[in-house]
């Protein structure tokens, strides 16, 4: 979006604004889901060829997800409720 030629939105300032709106904390819930990733990497990588059990890393990055998601959501809701007003 940001790359966009022509750009998505006009002035860039105002696409800036609205992708840290909506996206702001993309980054984070990426990096949650790459540590899930690598840890499901890593047991498959310890115990080949078989896994006696994942839950222990899906359980750690639903914990991670729920924080994370938690604020996207958050922001979500108020950015509805402003555009509503």
């Amino acid at each position: 979006m940001l790359a966009s030629d022509p750009p998505v939105i006009t002035p860039r300032a105002a696409l800036e604004d609205f992708v840290f709106e909506v996206f702001y904390n993309v980054k984070e819930l990426v990096l949650v889901h790459e540590r899930m990733v690598k840890s499901l990497f890593d047991r498959q990588e310890e115990e080949h060829p078989v896994i006696n059990s994942i839950a222990d890393i899906v359980l750690d990055a639903a914990l991670q997800f729920q924080m994370e998601y938690e604020l996207y959501i958050k922001v979500c809701r108020s950015i509805s409720l402003h555009d509503d007003n």
